[in-house]
């Protein structure tokens, strides 16, 4: 997290501990002190949310990205002190934490929220729906609010005794799988994959149902390649030329590389384009970029799909019936856990956080174009 917004919301999540640490009586500094400290986490986490520090090598064209961004933070800061006024029950049955929520010995409840960042909104979602489905206990909350098809996510599910493992539920409650980010813990979301495909392809569904948006097609041999593009972001990968051996089955005959395409990333969207013409001499190979929801659900029904570090692909690919494969750098610690029948590749990646601190955008880009084609 090198930006000045994610720092902010940093600050509110050690808030947020603080409070949830009295309400529960862990041992925390005095009321008084507790207190004192949340008021200056607030005062920092707001002055840094509202100077809106441009990070390094951002480019013009961001600015689209950069205000989804700013807006993200924003919305997670008013969201933090939405739940000052939420009355919170007594959870001291259990130690488990719940990001926007909690659990005890009969139910978990989440509060719902919306943002525009689905990924590590889905993240607490599948998290705290996870914790429930472990402890074997009902799962409650509010909806996701606004008109996507987040909403049309369970928000009240009955204890599930197919998936209660009170021993896993045990080793996955700690302090990485309690916070805000828990895609990147070895987590409860690993054990839930029925559920997720479940309910997200019924979600998906009936919004496509009720909005009269007709969901993406495939055919049998299609293969579909995430990439996704932020030109700072120090989690964002790339596949090298590598990654692919012994990936493309002689079957495909199509594949879709699937991104934002933004103008600075033409060169590498080429070097991938070049890679898939020699891997896969007998295939079509085309680019692809369509709304938020229709590239969700296109993750979601292809045949096969590949990921790169971006949760937005993972949830939607954690959702998919078909084939997903996911490099495992980023997620659930490294760890790559046994996830049905889920496909972990270790290593093959260029990370963003690779990038000299003197290296330019352009002269980044050209390097990465070259690096995936030659590694």
């Amino acid at each position: 997290m090198q930006h000045t917004g994610m720092r902010a919301i940093f600050a509110l999540h050690v808030w947020f501990a603080l409070v949830w640490a009295e309400s529960h009586d862990v041992t925390c500094p005095s009321a008084s002190g507790a207190e004192e400290d949340s008021r200056t986490l607030i005062a920092q986490g707001t002055r840094l949310l509202s100077t809106g520090t441009p990070r390094r090598g951002l480019h013009p064209l961001d600015s689209t990205h950069r205000a989804e961004e700013v807006s993200f933070e924003r919305t997670s800061f008013q969201h933090m002190l939405m739940l000052l006024d939420r009355k919170r029950k007594d959870m001291s049955s259990t130690s488990c934490g719940v990001w926007n929520g909690g659990i005890d010995d009969t139910h978990c409840d989440y509060y719902g929220w919306y943002s525009p960042n689905w990924g590590n909104l889905l993240s607490e979602y599948w998290e705290a729906r996870g914790a429930a489905a472990l402890a074997g206990v009902s799962f409650v909350g509010d909806p996701i609010p606004g008109e996507t098809w987040l909403s049309k996510l369970p928000f009240a599910h009955n204890a599930d005794s197919a998936f209660k493992d009170l021993n896993a539920f045990n080793d996955m409650c700690n302090e990485c799988t309690g916070g805000m980010f828990p895609h990147g813990c070895f987590g409860k979301w690993t054990r839930i994959r029925q559920m997720i495909r479940d309910d997200t392809q019924a979600a998906l569904q009936a919004f496509s149902d009720e909005a009269h948006i007709p969901l993406p097609a495939f055919q049998e041999n299609d293969m579909l390649v995430h990439v996704r593009f932020e030109p700072d972001h120090p989690q964002i990968s790339y596949y090298a030329n590598s990654f692919f051996a012994g990936l493309i089955p002689e079957s495909i005959s199509r594949i879709i590389l699937l991104s934002a395409e933004p103008e600075w990333a033409e060169p590498i969207l080429e070097s991938y384009m070049a890679i898939f013409d020699e891997l896969c001499p007998q295939c079509s190979v085309e680019k692809s970029s369509g709304t938020q929801f229709n590239d969700f659900a296109a993750i979601a029904l292809a045949p096969t799909v590949v990921c790169s570090s971006s949760t937005y692909c993972l949830w939607a690919a954690m959702a998919n019936r078909g084939r997903a494969i996911m490099s495992g750098n980023d997620m659930a610690q490294g760890k790559m856990p046994p996830i049905d029948d889920w496909t972990w590749i270790p290593g093959h990646v260029l990370n963003n956080a690779e990038r000299p601190a003197d290296m330019s955008l352009e002269d980044w880009v050209v390097h990465v174009a070259k690096w995936v084609r030659e590694n």
